[in-house]
């Protein structure tokens, strides 16, 4: 009878062992299962980060960007005025546009009608179009590329006068997003703990990148998308494929507002703070932005969007064919002295589709 209590007193506590590691088993599993109030590995959620910008692939919206001026370039030092832009951007799966205004401010913040200029870009998946001319007045001239257009729509895309921040995008990174520099980095990094953003919870993105440390705050109750993204680059960083010239080169985008419309979380509001330490001292800029009107996967042909509409006799430079003159007539580009020009025509009228 001794002999059969111990028995069954290991097997109790056989069962009772086997019941705390199981329960420990699932406890660990409940862990590592992706979720909003679990802890991710760092590619699940950049993964998750990536899919959150996925809406800017089809969307338009219309965007005020307030500059501080004094945005130096990180190898000339040389700035730039004080300007207020508003505008509609629109992009299409390759095509995109930025159709508004560029203010020139003063001192004083009033508008200096000489130095503000129309914002017309429109970029198809066949060329590059940009219209010249002052903002209220008929344009004065057009810009066309054919050829390497698709560097020109990389710089436009990633130019926080038209928006790049709120994507993750700054020049100087070769083109690549945040996103993009944190994926192709091979020392992808999840801080252990969370971090608070105005109050929000955020997973923390870090990885060194020849082009900097770039680190993303990326928030789960807010659809994955980062509050907070930076790049901090010194001179043994890569300004795109250049070592920079100066001690160091850092910008901080802080998202201001998140809003969530369709189960879809969009960037409204946001800072780009830019600073620059030179030898002989530290500048600072920033870009101040407000997104309204945000319509995903429009209707682009009822909208009249990536059109081309110039007045007859609007000049128009061709960069792929110099010393020819062109102008624009009756819905065409045509040279000023020769009026058959069959590739140029051929674009021109899939611009009008």
């Amino acid at each position: 009878m001794q002999s059969f209590t111990i028995k069954k007193g290991r097997l109790i506590m056989s069962r009772k062992y086997y019941l705390l590691l199981c329960m420990a088993f699932v406890a660990f599993s409940d862990v590592c299962v992706f979720g909003q109030d679990k802890d991710p590995n760092a590619a699940e959620a950049l993964r998750h980060y990536k899919e959150s910008l996925s809406y800017l692939q089809s969307v338009s919206m219309e965007v005020d960007v307030e500059s501080s001026g004094k945005r130096y370039d990180p190898n000339s030092g040389h700035g730039r005025p004080r300007r207020k832009a508003n505008y509609i951007f629109r992009c299409d799966r390759g095509r995109t546009e930025w159709v508004g205004q560029s203010l020139l401010l003063d001192h004083l913040g009033n508008v200096d009608p000489v130095g503000s200029r129309r914002i017309q870009i429109i970029i198809t998946k066949k060329c590059y179009f940009y219209v010249l001319g002052a903002p209220e007045e008929l344009p004065s001239s057009a810009l066309m590329i054919i050829n390497d257009y698709e560097d020109h729509q990389k710089r436009a895309i990633d130019a926080p006068e038209l928006g790049g921040p709120l994507g993750g995008r700054i020049f100087g990174n070769n083109h690549k997003s945040v996103a993009e520099l944190l994926s192709e980095s091979t020392n992808l990094y999840l801080r252990k703990e969370q971090e608070n953003i105005n109050g929000v919870p955020c997973y923390v993105l870090e990885a060194r990148t020849k082009h900097g440390k770039v680190t993303a705050w990326v928030a789960p109750e807010k659809g994955y998308s980062t509050l907070k993204w930076m790049i901090h680059k010194t001179n043994d960083d890569l300004f795109d494929d250049r070592p920079i010239s100066l001690n160091s080169w850092l910008a901080v985008f802080d998202a201001v507002e998140v809003r969530q419309a369709n189960d879809v979380f969009t960037t409204t509001g946001g800072i780009l703070t830019l600073t620059f330490d030179y030898p002989d001292g530290r500048k600072v800029s920033w870009d101040k932005y407000k997104v309204s009107g945000i319509q995903l996967n429009p209707d682009f042909e009822a909208l009249g969007a990536f059109k081309i509409d110039l007045p007859n006799g609007t000049r128009v430079t061709v960069e792929d064919s110099p010393g020819i003159r062109y102008v624009w007539q009756d819905g065409e580009i045509v040279p000023a002295d020769d009026p058959t020009f069959e590739e140029i025509d051929k674009i021109v009228d899939e611009l009008k589709q």
